[in-house]
Protein backbone atom coordinates (compact mmCIF):
# COMPACT_ATOMS: atom_id res chain seq x y z
CA UNK A 1 0.00 0.00 0.00
CA UNK A 2 1.00 3.62 -0.45
CA UNK A 3 0.18 6.94 1.22
CA UNK A 4 -0.31 9.82 -1.20
CA UNK A 5 0.10 12.27 1.65
CA UNK A 6 3.59 11.35 2.98
CA UNK A 7 4.83 8.99 0.19
CA UNK A 8 5.21 6.11 2.65
CA UNK A 9 5.08 2.48 1.46
CA UNK A 10 3.74 -0.21 3.75
CA UNK A 11 2.76 -3.86 3.56
CA UNK A 12 -0.40 -4.18 5.62
CA UNK A 13 -3.83 -3.30 4.27
CA UNK A 14 -5.27 -0.65 6.56
CA UNK A 15 -7.60 2.30 6.28
CA UNK A 16 -4.94 4.75 7.51
CA UNK A 17 -1.26 5.28 6.83
CA UNK A 18 0.82 3.92 9.73
CA UNK A 19 3.26 6.83 9.27
CA UNK A 20 1.02 9.94 9.11
CA UNK A 21 -2.44 8.44 9.77
CA UNK A 22 -3.87 9.86 6.56
CA UNK A 23 -6.79 8.07 4.88
CA UNK A 24 -5.34 9.00 1.49
CA UNK A 25 -3.93 5.53 0.70
CA UNK A 26 -3.95 3.36 -2.42
CA UNK A 27 -2.05 0.63 -4.24
CA UNK A 28 1.38 1.86 -5.29
CA UNK A 29 2.01 2.68 -8.97
CA UNK A 30 5.33 2.87 -10.85
CA UNK A 31 5.60 6.69 -10.90
CA UNK A 32 4.52 7.30 -7.31
CA UNK A 33 7.27 9.09 -5.35
CA UNK A 34 8.69 7.04 -2.46
CA UNK A 35 11.26 7.78 0.22
CA UNK A 36 14.86 7.03 -0.78
CA UNK A 37 17.15 8.50 1.89
CA UNK A 38 17.70 11.26 4.41
CA UNK A 39 21.21 12.67 4.54
CA UNK A 40 23.25 15.75 5.38
CA UNK A 41 23.74 18.70 3.04
CA UNK A 42 27.05 17.53 1.59
CA UNK A 43 25.85 14.01 0.77
CA UNK A 44 22.60 15.49 -0.49
CA UNK A 45 24.31 17.76 -2.97
CA UNK A 46 26.37 14.85 -4.31
CA UNK A 47 23.28 12.66 -4.68
CA UNK A 48 21.29 15.49 -6.27
CA UNK A 49 24.01 16.03 -8.89
CA UNK A 50 24.11 12.32 -9.73
CA UNK A 51 20.31 12.02 -10.00
CA UNK A 52 20.24 15.00 -12.34
CA UNK A 53 23.06 13.61 -14.50
CA UNK A 54 21.12 10.32 -14.82
CA UNK A 55 17.91 12.29 -15.51
CA UNK A 56 16.10 10.56 -12.65
CA UNK A 57 13.27 12.73 -11.34
CA UNK A 58 13.21 13.35 -7.59
CA UNK A 59 11.52 15.38 -4.89
CA UNK A 60 13.80 17.03 -2.37
CA UNK A 61 12.57 18.20 1.01
CA UNK A 62 15.03 20.19 3.06
CA UNK A 63 14.91 20.77 6.80
CA UNK A 64 17.21 22.27 9.36
CA UNK A 65 18.96 19.94 11.78
CA UNK A 66 18.77 19.58 15.55
CA UNK A 67 21.09 22.47 16.44
CA UNK A 68 18.88 24.89 14.51
CA UNK A 69 15.67 23.48 15.99
CA UNK A 70 17.07 23.86 19.52
CA UNK A 71 17.58 27.59 18.96
CA UNK A 72 21.32 27.19 18.42
CA UNK A 73 21.21 28.52 14.87
CA UNK A 74 24.71 28.46 13.46
CA UNK A 75 24.30 31.71 11.56
CA UNK A 76 23.20 30.03 8.37
CA UNK A 77 25.13 27.64 6.23
CA UNK A 78 24.62 24.00 5.35
CA UNK A 79 25.99 22.29 8.47
CA UNK A 80 22.68 21.45 10.12
CA UNK A 81 20.66 21.05 6.95
CA UNK A 82 19.07 17.66 6.18
CA UNK A 83 17.89 16.46 2.77
CA UNK A 84 15.09 13.93 2.26
CA UNK A 85 14.91 12.44 -1.24
CA UNK A 86 11.87 10.85 -2.86
CA UNK A 87 12.11 9.07 -6.23
CA UNK A 88 9.64 7.25 -8.49
CA UNK A 89 8.85 3.76 -7.22
CA UNK A 90 9.98 2.27 -10.54
CA UNK A 91 13.46 3.81 -10.01
CA UNK A 92 13.80 2.93 -6.31
CA UNK A 93 16.25 0.01 -6.60
CA UNK A 94 18.46 1.85 -9.08
CA UNK A 95 18.48 4.91 -6.81
CA UNK A 96 19.31 2.82 -3.73
CA UNK A 97 22.34 1.44 -5.56
CA UNK A 98 23.38 4.98 -6.50
CA UNK A 99 22.91 6.24 -2.94
CA UNK A 100 25.03 3.35 -1.64
CA UNK A 101 27.81 4.48 -3.98
CA UNK A 102 27.78 8.23 -3.44
CA UNK A 103 26.48 8.85 0.08
CA UNK A 104 29.17 8.59 2.76
CA UNK A 105 27.69 7.16 5.98
CA UNK A 106 27.58 10.00 8.47
CA UNK A 107 29.46 8.05 11.13
CA UNK A 108 32.36 7.76 8.65
CA UNK A 109 32.65 11.48 7.90
CA UNK A 110 33.92 12.60 11.28
CA UNK A 111 35.88 15.80 11.71
CA UNK A 112 39.53 15.10 10.79
CA UNK A 113 40.63 17.29 13.70
CA UNK A 114 39.22 14.63 16.04
CA UNK A 115 41.89 12.20 14.83
CA UNK A 116 44.94 14.29 15.66
CA UNK A 117 47.75 12.05 16.88
CA UNK A 118 50.13 13.18 19.62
Amino acid sequence: MYCKNCYYMFEEKTKRCPNCYSKNIKEIEPNDPVFLIECNFFNGETLRTNLEELKIPYILRQKMGTAYNMGLGLGGGPWGERYRFFVPYCELERCRELADLVVVPEDECDDPQDETEF
